[in-house]
């Protein structure tokens, strides 16, 4: 007997959640205040779920939940629709796949979710964490309210090599390396700028549902950040089981980007975010693209 895609177990898993849904009305108390982490990839989300989800009072959802965000065009290769990839065009992508939602969709995932919770979390916050919903943050707030957001936003060299090294592979026909670590670069800027600009537009912070953090200060402080985002999120601070003297930085790996000419296209394209979150200390990141 082969064995089922991991996809098509989520999207089975989501099925059975949602017809458990469907035996409890979803409410508010079952999904109350839940914590999305957003970021782009390779920012370091990985990281910081495995963290919270060793809090006695954190249950989290089993996949990025993809699937229920954006189901006529993840994963990629089996999408329904015609849209960019995210990588390339992370608000085009967004923007069509939405185009998609309804009212059932809507409540659809309430249901998937509040099945979930009945199964996984009673009397436990709900925590999920995605890559793919910098560009949605205001769909989501008009499902759950009362959500609340930690952003964890990574150094864009780094993130712009580790996404160069996992993702182009899968490009390769369409686009060349250079090419694709440039378009990574604007989709780090595009997505760390659209967290700020939400937070102009909503005040998400000032009214407390967006928390910030750096990955380079997670691992260098981790149980300061920690206790930071407990305080934020209304969490024991010493109920977490995840040993945090375990946690160092691969930063180290993007190489030196300072000094190679083919890295400034690319510094160039990522300084509105590189400003925004203070990681500009060097001449060559102000370069005009």
């Amino acid at each position: 007997m082969g064995t089922v895609p991991t996809m098509d177990k989520h999207r089975l898993r989501a099925r059975v959640y949602g017809a458990l849904g469907r035996l409890t009305r979803p409410t508010r108390t079952a999904l109350a205040s839940p914590v999305f982490v957003i970021g782009t990839g390779r920012s370091g989300t990985t990281l910081l779920v495995q963290i919270l989800q060793s809090h006695r009072d954190i249950v989290s959802y089993p996949s990025e939940a993809n699937e229920l965000w954006h189901p006529e065009a993840f994963p990629y290769d089996r999408r329904t629709i015609d849209l960019p990839p995210i990588l390339l065009d992370p608000v085009e992508f967004t923007r069509r796949s939405l185009q998609q939602w309804s009212p059932a969709r809507e409540a659809a995932i309430r249901r998937t979710l509040t099945g979930f919770m009945r199964v996984w979390g009673r009397g436990k916050r709900l925590l999920l964490k995605s890559a793919m919903v910098s560009f949605m943050v205001e769909q989501l707030l008009g499902l759950f309210p009362d959500a609340r957001f930690v952003h964890i936003y990574r150094s864009g060299p780094s993130v712009v090599s580790s996404l160069v090294q996992k993702e182009w592979r899968k490009h390769r026909a369409q686009i060349g390396e250079l090419d694709f670590r440039l378009r990574c670069a604007h989709y780090w800027n595009r997505c760390v700028t659209e967290v700020d600009r939400l937070d102009r537009a909503l005040a998400l912070a000032a009214r407390g549902q967006l928390f910030e953090c750096a990955y380079e200060r997670l691992c260098a402080a981790p149980s300061d950040v920690v206790r930071e985002i407990s305080a934020y999120a209304g969490l024991d601070p010493d109920a977490y089981a995840f040993d945090l003297s375990t946690i160092r930085s691969r930063n180290d790996k993007v190489g030196d980007y300072e000094s190679d000419p083919a890295w400034a296209p690319a510094l160039a394209a990522m300084r509105d975010a590189a400003i925004s979150k203070g990681y500009v200390d060097r001449p060559e990141w102000m370069a005009e693209g």
